[in-house]
């Protein structure tokens, strides 16, 4: 009797384990409104204070940028863990407690839910990694590195109080490095390092503390000094961003919207950053008004999303475990996987098995990421066996089959290729053109947009998005790529231009 009973007990245990012990896939959540999806197993309450937070961010800088919030973008994307043992096994260290990062060219951000004895909160934490690609994606904007880590961090601080909201507080996380006894006298980089940074100003001690701080510093002076007692520069600020996004470098757009010099302005700054005490700006506010979907995951569909989040950190064995899960469960994305597997392994055979085995179902099919991740299969086999180019048509066939599921840059991107593939080059840009439109600061999709604007000869298009992308490359290759393509296109365009007068010549020739 007793080693019956400790058999039922053994059964009743293993039948209560989680099902995957990786990292938790149960009691997941998708919450969505216009423009973001939140993915989380944290408490519903938190979720939609998560995602009210959001709109009140989007809707504050669209008032100041003076740009639509409804302005059709990608969808930003929230993985939120409760756990951070979790968290952590998506690879970026225990000192992080978020990242900003594209996943199939969508805006993603990964982070964990901060504890109530952390120096930073949730919503700080969301709002640092959060507003730069809000900030330029809005404004459709270059803006210099400085001017991104200040006007994040001088959004950060937005606080909702009785219908209206307060900017210019300090940063929780700048404060050590910004105040000393309550003054702000701490360690400043000089003016010189953000307007006209040179590569030595990086061997500076504590350099990335020093910016981040030094930033909020100059762009809260720029701001708000005229409430403190210094001059109104918002004017001249708004001068000296647009020439930057001109393509202009910063130190001479600087010379040309600014009446003072960077001296002045150094002098001027560090009695800024003396001041015992400084004015917030109040705005009157109006809440945001949206609706909140949500709707349980199943594991299955957990365990794809987070196998992608562990193979773009590099966890192979953890996303290996994921996607076994996920093929246990039978879950077409999944197959979709291994079907291009099988076909950078050469399985030609077996992936187009695969491929005519979906296709007699892909009707039926819910899952967006299950029919973009099959069509990447047959594009693949389309370009490496030339008797199969017709794939190409039914690829571009599920890729708009899942952007009527759910949007998403990465359709236009792969029918962009494929078009031009099949000839179509007035169709491949439209679909660039729709790419650029969902993700505008994106340096990969900037990237992408330019290779292909410069394939088509249109020449100032190629140039302006290849700028955008080497002005805000965080990737060697993407550097490199970009710069690559630039030299391209000022050879081409130098060969049009010495083939101009022959063949005019030619014209006048024929024509007399």
């Amino acid at each position: 009797m007793k080693y019956f009973l400790k058999a039922i007990l053994a059964a009743l245990l293993l039948a209560g384990a989680p099902a995957f012990a990786g990292v938790n896939l149960e009691g997941w959540q998708l919450y969505k409104t216009d423009g973001f999806e939140i993915y989380t197993d944290i408490h519903e309450d938190e979720a939609r204070e998560m995602l009210t937070d959001f709109m009140r961010i989007k809707q504050v800088v669209g008032d100041a940028l003076g740009v639509k919030s409804d302005r059709r973008l990608a969808p930003f994307t929230l993985y939120l863990f409760d756990s951070r043992k979790d968290f952590l096994q998506m690879g970026k260290g225990p000192l992080v407690a978020g990242y900003y990062t594209e996943l199939s060219l969508e805006p993603t951000m990964v982070m964990r839910q901060q504890s109530k004895r952390s120096s930073l909160s949730t919503i700080e934490v969301l709002s640092h990694e959060y507003l730069p690609y809000l900030v330029r994606a809005m404004s459709g904007q270059r803006f210099p590195r400085w001017f991104d880590e200040g006007i994040a961090h001088f959004y950060s601080t937005l606080k909702v109080k009785r219908g209206e909201i307060y900017l210019g507080d300090v940063p929780e996380d700048l404060q050590w490095t910004l105040q000393r006894g309550g003054t702000f006298n701490g360690r400043l980089l000089p003016v010189e390092a953000l307007l006209a940074p040179k590569p030595e100003h990086q061997n500076i001690a504590d350099y990335t503390s020093r910016l981040y701080a030094t930033s909020w510093l100059l762009t809260h002076y720029m701001y708000l000094g005229h409430l403190n007692g210094f001059s109104d520069k918002t004017a001249q600020l708004a001068r000296y961003l647009s020439l930057t996004s001109s393509g202009l470098g910063s130190e001479e757009a600087f010379n040309q919207a600014f009446s003072l010099s960077m001296d002045e302005l150094e002098k001027e700054l560090k009695q800024y950053a003396a001041l015992k005490s400084m004015s917030v700006m109040g705005l009157p506010f109006v809440e945001p008004k949206f609706k909140i979907k949500h709707q349980p995951i199943d594991e299955a569909g957990m365990a794809i999303h987070i196998y992608y989040l562990a193979q773009a950190r590099g966890q192979q064995e953890l996303a290996q475990e994921l996607l076994d899960f996920a093929l246990e469960k039978k879950h077409p994305t999944a197959l979709a996987i291994t079907t291009n597997r099988k076909v950078l392994a050469e399985d030609y055979a077996g992936a187009l098995a695969d491929i005519t085995a979906f296709k007699k179902h892909s009707s039926d099919v819910r899952e967006p990421f299950a029919l973009s991740t099959m069509a990447d299969a047959m594009l693949r086999i389309a370009n490496v066996q030339p008797g199969l180019t017709d794939l190409r048509d039914d690829a571009i066939t599920l890729l708009n089959q899942a952007e009527k599921l759910r949007p998403s840059p990465y359709h236009h991107f792969r029918s962009m290729q494929a078009h031009w593939d099949q000839n179509r080059h007035n169709q491949s840009i439209r679909s660039a053109i729709q790419l650029i439109k969902m993700m505008p600061s994106s340096a990969a999709v900037n990237l992408h947009v330019g290779n292909y604007m410069l394939k088509a000869k249109h020449y100032d298009y190629a140039e302006h998005f290849l700028q955008n992308a080497l002005n805000w490359s965080h990737s060697e290759w993407i550097t490199e790529e970009a710069q690559r393509y630039l030299d391209q296109l000022n050879l081409q365009k130098q060969q049009a231009a010495s083939n101009a007068p022959a063949a005019k010549a030619k014209h006048e020739n024929t024509s007399s």
